[in-house]
């Protein structure tokens, strides 16, 4: 069977036949012309919220294996969460030292 269908067996994948079947669901509304923004919870496909679905795979993207992220949601442009952009700690100090009023002296 996998010679004719690689996905027939998810749980050989490392996933449930449900992630398979919203997977699917996702790469269909895709196809249809759909864009990852409009895909929002409380958009579905064959009775499955897709949006939501698609919300915790982004939400829990450390807990998907390798093959859910690399090969099947970054391939339709889902990534995990983005890291918060942190300030630089490197930032220059002013160029002029704070000089207290002659009063605090």
């Amino acid at each position: 069977m996998a010679a004719v269908d690689p996905d027939w067996n998810p749980g050989q994948l490392g996933w449930t036949v449900d992630w398979q079947r919203h997977w699917a669901g996702l790469t269909t509304l895709l196809a249809a012309g759909g864009t990852l923004d409009e895909i929002t919870p409380g958009v579905t496909y064959q009775g499955d919220d897709i949006g939501r679905w698609l919300a915790r795979q982004v939400r829990e993207w450390a807990r998907l294996n390798p093959e859910q992220q690399q090969h099947r949601l970054d391939e339709l442009g889902v990534h995990g969460p983005r890291k918060p952009q942190h300030e630089d700690r490197g930032r220059k100090r002013a160029q002029h030292p704070v000089q207290k009023p002659a009063s605090a002296a």
